[in-house]
Parts: C-alpha cells; sequence; structure tokens
C-alpha cells in the first residue's frame, strides 16, 4: 500500500479493505462491517465503512422524446434503453440496506417520464417512507399525469429549461417550447388548488 495524505481527495485511493472485528481497537459499529485501512506518515487510519447514502439517483431510462443539441446522447456508442422491471425489484431490495438514506432523485440523461412503469416506480420508492423527486423536460405532463404525481405526493419535480426564451429553447431543443410552457401552467394551478395535500410539490425551472 502507498502511503497517502488523508486530507486530500484522494483519501479513498490506496489502502485496502479489512473486515471489522473484536481485534479491531474500535468502538462497536453495528452500521459497519468493513473499514477502510490507509497508511500514513504517522501509521495507519482505520476508517469505518458505513452504508450512511441520504440520497441517490437513478436514471430508469436513456431514451428521451427531445433531440436536444447540448444532450451528452448525441456522442454515445452505446445502446440506449428502458430500466427493466426486474432490476428495478432488486434495486429496492438494496434501498433497504441503506439505513440513512432520506430521499431518491428519478433522472438522468434520459427523461423519466417516457418509462411506462415510471409511476409504478414512483409509488414503490414512496411506500418505502422516502422522498422523491424527478427531472423532466415537462412534455408529458399533461392533466392526467399531473394528478398522479399530486396524489403520490412528488416531493419534488424539476422542470429543464434549456434557454432563457423561446427562440434559444427552441434551437437547443429542436422543438417547440409552447407545448412545455402549457403544461407548467396547470401544474402550478392545481397546486395551488390543492395545496393541502401537496404542500412539498415544488415545480423548479432550471435554465
Amino acid at each position: 500500500m502507498k502511503k497517502i495524505n488523508i486530507q486530500s481527495k484522494e483519501n479513498l485511493t490506496g489502502g485496502s479493505i479489512i473486515k471489522m472485528n473484536e481485534n479491531l481497537l474500535l468502538p462497536a459499529d453495528q452500521s459497519a462491517t468493513e473499514a477502510l485501512l490507509l497508511p500514513t506518515e504517522e501509521g495507519y487510519k482505520i476508517i469505518p465503512l458505513r452504508r450512511d447514502l441520504k440520497k441517490i439517483y437513478i436514471e430508469v431510462t436513456t431514451l428521451c422524446n427531445f433531440s436536444c443539441t447540448t444532450c451528452i446522447r448525441n456522442s454515445w456508442q452505446d445502446e440506449m434503453g428502458m430500466m427493466e422491471w426486474a432490476t428495478f425489484e432488486k434495486l429496492l431490495q438494496q434501498l433497504k440496506e441503506l439505513p440513512n438514506l432520506e430521499c431518491v432523485h428519478f433522472g438522468g440523461f434520459g427523461e423519466p417520464m417516457s418509462h411506462p412503469r415510471i409511476f409504478d416506480m414512483l409509488k414503490a420508492v414512496k411506500d418505502q417512507g422516502l422522498r422523491i423527486e424527478m427531472i423532466t423536460n415537462g412534455s408529458f405532463l399533461n392533466a392526467e399525469n399531473i394528478e398522479k404525481l399530486v396524489k403520490l405526493p412528488l416531493d419534488g419535480i424539476f422542470i429543464s429549461l434549456d434557454g432563457p426564451d423561446e427562440e434559444e429553447y427552441n434551437e437547443i431543443r429542436q422543438t417547440d417550447i409552447s407545448p412545455v410552457v402549457a403544461n407548467i401552467r396547470p401544474s402550478t394551478a392545481l397546486k395551488k388548488q390543492r395545496k393541502a395535500s401537496c404542500r412539498s410539490l415544488v415545480l423548479s425551472l432550471w435554465p
């Protein structure tokens, strides 16, 4: 093992994974069964490896109904597709192994609302008592889908707008901004109308 500066950003490289057991002179820690052994100038440093993630991001699809000029998908060589339900079910089980997890964010380079089972996925995570967020291009926010998101309730929704005005948006997104704006308006109206049941639903515009 090489010696490292534990104050640097590379403090998790160059070490070895060891098992936590009665031979280690460390306080009992039910959340850590392994530790990272790091060589330093002074000797060694032992860092318990705890499953302490508070927020994770799930990309349920790499497909999108838009063809934005700025999207990284334009340079991809890999095949794009949807996450299979069996894979998502495995993720659900793994979420239960993260005791400090608070929030799951649905998003990525694809449009999450294009997944045919996105509402099943959102509900499954919500049923575990976790906060759920999602980023979307706004094109699927019709009245029926908005109602479903409010009923969950979705804790946060981020609507991505890649341009400060109509002309720039249309150029970048290769589509018309009008339908998206038309979707946003009833979304905010429904939030106000049903304030008691969807206080946590937040609409944010990302320029």
